[in-house]
């Protein structure tokens, strides 16, 4: 059975996505509030991808309770966050005309790629080390290599390819929460709540040696998006599991995410090939995104009814 609370969550991630992420193609002015993914500097708009990874690493706790043991059970999961990384590598095909790969989606699938069989293999030990091992990798990493041989590392989108391991890492605090919130009979929000805190104070000293800044890997800004996603995840389960609030189109969006994923790298495009880039008013914006998001859920929902109607229909 899916958790709604947790489709929920990953609906109003996507949708965040769309609402940060739209302006910087249509707009060329001043991003203000929307302004993110900048060196050196921290946004609001920051946070959204790598909470939604923090979900990611909750979902792979509820994914692998599921999985038979063994071999068969390794080569499941495996197929299916393979198969992820292929759909990634499609959608981006939206986009070849800029140097994106790794983006979003990609990350998430190379992410899940890399946890999933320290996870499997380990359990929450071989994650809880695995996050250890890259706080300290992304603390002295680049003292360690060299500053040429980092750089080289982290050309590209979101960090280059040490991104997927710094996401990854994220994920696992991701799955570390979830062990701590949903095992045992606990009380899951306030698991997540308490998780959320724990984060938070692991950042604070961290803080003032590392500033929190997303496009440089910063290990500080690591421990504070795993935070905010925890918090996010308690207040989810408060509104949507206990309070019993139901958002039919976000629920939809956050069960088929990747639909979300694919109308976002098709919008933007098709303001590339029609030449609209930064080529919108700034008061244009909201409508534009607003109609966006709108599409994004119709798909998704449409998706999920046809979904329910093959399962109507489906023998036995």
């Amino acid at each position: 059975m899916r958790s709604g609370w947790l489709d929920h969550y990953r609906g109003f991630g996507i949708i965040l996505v769309l609402f940060f992420s739209l302006y910087g193609w249509m707009y060329s002015g001043d991003a203000g509030f929307f302004r993110h993914n900048m060196p050196n500097e921290i946004h609001a708009g920051d946070f959204v991808f790598p909470m939604f990874v923090f979900a990611s690493g909750v979902s792979m706790w509820h994914f692998r309770r599921k999985l038979r043991k063994g071999w068969n059970g390794f080569a499941d999961g495996a197929e299916k966050f393979a198969g992820l990384l292929v759909a990634a590598i499609i959608i981006s095909a939206f986009r070849l005309f800029q140097p994106y790969f790794p983006d979003e989606v990609a990350l998430i699938a190379l992410s899940c790629l890399i946890i999933f069989p320290v996870y499997f293999l380990l359990g929450k030990k071989g994650v809880a080390g695995y996050a250890a091992a890259s706080l300290i990798f992304f603390a002295f990493g680049k003292t360690a290599l060299g500053i040429q041989a980092w750089e080289m590392l982290r050309i590209g989108n979101l960090g280059g390819w040490l991104a997927a391991p710094y996401y990854a890492a994220i994920l696992a605090l991701g799955a570390l929460a979830a062990e701590y919130s949903l095992g045992k009979n606990r009380n899951a929000a306030k698991g997540f709540a308490h998780s959320g805190i724990a984060y938070a104070a692991l950042s604070v000293p961290l803080l003032f040696f590392f500033p929190p800044f997303k496009m440089e890997n910063s290990v500080s800004f690591m421990m504070l998006s795993a935070s905010g996603g925890a918090i996010c995840m308690a207040a989810c389960m408060r509104i949507f599991e206990v309070g019993r609030i139901r958002l039919g189109f976000v629920e939809a969006m956050g069960q088929k995410s990747l639909s979300g994923w694919a109308v976002y790298y098709f919008l933007t495009a098709m303001v590339w090939y029609l030449g609209l880039l930064g080529q919108f008013p700034a008061w244009a914006y909201i409508p534009a995104v607003a109609l966006s998001i709108a599409f994004a859920c119709a798909v998704a929902v449409c998706l999920k009814k046809t979904d329910a109607g093959k399962m109507k229909t489906a023998p036995g």
